[in-house]
């Protein structure tokens, strides 16, 4: 299984996937610079995933409505390196906790040619929808 199919299935990014192969938190080797990801770890590292609490801390979802209202949804790439936003919720610069929601795994840290970007998971923008 490549990574975007791992991510779909996974529902997180591909630069998700690729930290866990990375990390070897799920088994994958590395063929002419691709990742093949083994499909069982893959399995296992959901269900680990799907052990945390369904609820958060009410601090925390507070924290990630309010930032959700800030969050612009990223539709039209116009420079090139835009294209890895496209179709997320990107925080603005220096977003008020985002260090906390990155730690709960509500964040992902992108970072493109020098440029950090903060965008939300999509479990995040699940559970900050009204």
């Amino acid at each position: 299984m490549n990574t975007t199919a791992a991510a779909a299935k996974a529902e997180v990014t591909i630069a998700t996937i690729r930290t866990w192969c990375r990390i070897g938190a799920i088994a994958a080797t590395k063929h002419a610079g691709r990742w093949i990801i083994d499909a069982e770890s893959l399995d296992q590292r959901i269900a680990i995933g799907t052990r945390r609490p369904a609820q958060l801390p009410s601090d925390v979802a507070a924290l990630l409505r309010d930032t959700f209202a800030q969050a612009r949804y990223e539709h039209s790439p116009r420079p090139s390196y835009r294209a890895a936003v496209t179709g997320r919720y990107v925080l603005p610069p220096h977003t008020w906790g985002s260090a906390a929601l990155l730690r709960w795994g509500l964040v992902d840290e992108l970072i493109v040619r020098g440029r950090t970007w903060y965008l939300l998971t999509p479990a995040a923008v699940r559970a900050a929808r009204p």
